[in-house]
């Protein structure tokens, strides 16, 4: 509940919190409807009244709502014990349509056809239904929307609607809600500090790189710093391990409890992915190296990239590109002047005459080149052949469709 996460945080009145959360129990919605009038129940109103209440314990500098019945009722109701001092602002950015909603009458029909709980695991899957905001404008136009009104220490209250709610915190990896089993309740949500210069995403298991005036560090969903140190820059965990940077500008990486790991030191470090990391020492040599921060191989490279499915591609010191399995093996013995990532077995290459797609053993998928290609996507690749003109090629590189 909202109310336990304020409890948790001892320190909330020095502090600029904002309390996105939902409004209070309302009447029943009807079939086929989007219930824009409906009202509060009387339980949703007393229950209004009581965070009222409970707030009064804290210091509250403003409530933003929704415009909708439901939302400035639940707004109201918590001003009334708080105080008329206490000012209430309507805003479109919470409801009507909100800022999850980029074309109002468009989500509306997607909305009504697909059903709200397919509209949900659709964007948590990394799709965004016609008519919603995607996740990047969650993350910034949101956000700074969110932290542009939670300027003062204390809490700023957003009362809102669910879907926002689900949409915000799944964007900030801040929390994701089960549409069936653990929805947002009435009057649940979230906290964002807003104290912080800068807080990125929030990623498994529930951390975030954050700055203030003491520095970078990383904090839990309860807003705590999860170690004492201070860095000139923190980043992400990605296989539970977070790439940090001393203000001797040494990278390395550091555990969930902000332990470090290796004794070595590299003038980048990337994020680990499949348990292999990109590191750049020194020397401006790259190459990956294991949990342990050791070298992989004895290779060094120009340049390389992540490794995806086991495989990963590196610039060789001849300038030319190969790709590596997951112990620096070279995958076949073809080099190329650039090179993608595989992707359904096949990748992207590029030799003195352009770019074409290669199978796992190196060899060109067909004998044409084209000034730009996309990965395969369910058989078929955008391509720019060399005059400008773009194709849909299937993977025997038959061209099935000019699209301009």
């Amino acid at each position: 509940m909202i109310t336990d996460q304020i409890r948790n945080i001892e320190d909330i009145n020095e502090r600029q919190m904002a309390l996105i959360i939902r409004h209070a129990e309302r009447e029943r919605i009807k079939d086929g409807e989007f219930g824009n009038e409906v009202s509060l129940t009387n339980h949703g109103m007393e229950d209004a009244e009581q965070l009222g209440e409970i707030l009064t314990s804290y210091k509250v500098n403003r409530i933003y709502t929704s415009p909708l019945r439901r939302c400035v009722q639940t707004a109201l109701c918590i001003q009334k014990r708080l105080g008329e001092n206490i000012d209430v602002v309507l805003t479109n950015q919470l409801g009507n349509p909100g800022f999850h909603i980029q074309d109002a009458e468009l989500a509306g029909k997607t909305g009504l056809k697909e059903g709200f709980k397919k509209i949900y695991e659709d964007f948590i899957n990394g799709k965004t239904p016609a008519g919603w905001a995607t996740a990047e404008s969650l993350r910034t136009e949101a956000l700074d929307f969110i932290k542009s009104k939670t300027t003062e220490k204390g809490l700023t209250l957003f009362i809102t609607h669910d879907f926002l709610v689900a949409h915000f915190a799944f964007a900030n990896g801040i929390r994701t809600y089960d549409f069936e089993n653990d929805w947002c309740s009435f009057l649940d949500g979230v906290m964002v500090d807003c104290t912080y210069k800068s807080i990125l995403k929030f990623h498994n298991p529930g951390l975030a790189p954050v700055e203030d005036e003491t520095g970078w560090y990383h904090i839990d969903t309860t807003n705590r710093a999860i170690y004492p140190q201070r860095y000139k820059r923190t980043f992400g965990y990605y296989c539970g391990l977070a790439a940090v940077t001393d203000y001797n500008s040494n990278c390395f990486h550091i555990d969930t409890h902000g332990k470090r790991i290796y004794v070595e030191n590299y003038a980048f470090c990337g994020n680990f992915q499949e348990d292999k990391c990109v590191v750049r020492d020194f020397e401006n040599h790259y190459f990956h190296i294991d949990k342990y921060g050791k070298q992989i191989y004895p290779e060094n490279y120009l340049y390389v990239g992540d490794f995806k499915d086991g495989i990963a591609c590196v610039k060789q010191q001849n300038g030319m590109y190969r790709h590596i399995d997951a112990w620096g093996r070279h995958l076949n013995e073809k080099e190329f002047i650039d090179l993608g990532v595989f992707h359904k077995n096949f990748a992207t290459a590029k030799d003195a005459n352009g770019w074409f797609h290669i199978n796992m053993k190196g060899e060109e998928l067909y004998p044409e080149r084209y000034l730009l290609i996309e990965p395969f996507y369910n058989g078929y690749a955008l391509v720019t052949k060399i005059e400008g003109s773009k194709l849909i090629i299937n993977e025997k590189g038959e061209s099935i469709l000019c699209v301009g």
